[in-house]
């Protein structure tokens, strides 16, 4: 097993993609018992761009040391747009919920809305609050 931090987060992805393919229909019975089509959705948006990011991944010549998108896994700092706070949370699998030391779920409606978003994208974030403009400020493996 490799301890450089690209292949770590290479390993990590395609074990991602490993363990919704062979989990998805508890996945789909467990969060999604009413709306599989939006599980579906979900599953090939995110495998999608898992496959094009580790594709860029394995054609660079250049290995970049940080994320571009928004993984499951991933650390992600947001500022919050109309007082300059920044937040961060670590977007997991449902079991490794935390969220008093910021881990929340990709199924989470804040982790869901956060999942494949860009470094630097401005967007605006329904909370149970209201709605907030964010910007993805760091991404972090």
């Amino acid at each position: 097993m490799s301890h450089n931090p690209i292949d770590v987060l290479k390993e990590t992805l395609i074990s991602q993609l490993v363990f919704l393919e062979e989990n998805s229909i508890e996945l789909m019975d467990t969060y999604f018992a009413s709306e599989r089509e939006k599980y579906r959705s979900f599953c090939s948006s995110y495998t999608s761009e898992v496959e094009s990011y580790l594709s860029l991944l394995n054609n660079q010549l250049e290995k970049q040391s940080s994320l571009t998108k928004v993984f499951i896994g991933s650390k992600v700092s947001v500022k919050f747009e109309d007082d300059e706070e920044i937040e961060e949370f670590v977007i997991c699998f449902p079991e490794e919920t935390d969220p008093d030391n910021g881990f929340i779920s990709f199924l989470s409606p804040v982790g869901h809305q956060l999942l494949l978003r860009s470094l630097g994208e401005t967007m605006s974030l329904s909370t149970p609050g209201g709605e907030v403009r964010v910007t993805i400020n760091d991404i972090s493996f």
